[in-house]
């Protein structure tokens, strides 16, 4: 974790960018968590990554998932309704993918625990930022 961050990136992906986009984004040298989440309207699995940065590299996350989360075309079959007999809906054609990112201000940073928080702590004496 970047304890110098100032913007938190919560990405909303689909699944299956998540691990490409959290490859692309430590190769660059940002940190990140990931959180399975699920929702849409097509309730399927998809992925948030919280991204700690500082202004300067916002840009740079920015490109990353961009590049990473491309929009796709895929055949969605409409859920039958209950308690409806005969044929159910078409399948229809529909675009998926692309990401939703929100920027929010970090305001502070708290390190909490034993041995996570004393490293931190000396690497930020010793003039590191990580």
């Amino acid at each position: 974790m970047d304890i110098n961050a100032t913007k938190l990136l919560v990405a909303i992906t689909q699944a299956d960018d998540a691990d490409r986009l959290a490859d692309e984004l430590v190769a660059k040298g940002f940190r990140l968590t990931r959180l399975k989440t699920h929702g849409g309207f097509l309730r399927r699995e998809n992925a948030a990554a919280l991204i700690a940065t500082t202004e300067d590299r916002l840009p740079a996350a920015l490109a990353i998932i961009r590049q990473t989360c491309r929009a796709r075309t895929v055949t969605w079959v409409p859920p039958f309704p209950d308690g409806i007999g005969g044929i159910g809906p078409a399948p229809m054609e529909i675009e998926v993918g692309g990401a939703v990112v929100f920027t929010i201000p970090i305001e502070g940073v708290e390190l909490l625990g034993g041995d996570v928080a004393e490293s931190l702590a000396r690497t930020r004496a010793a003039g590191g930022a990580q």
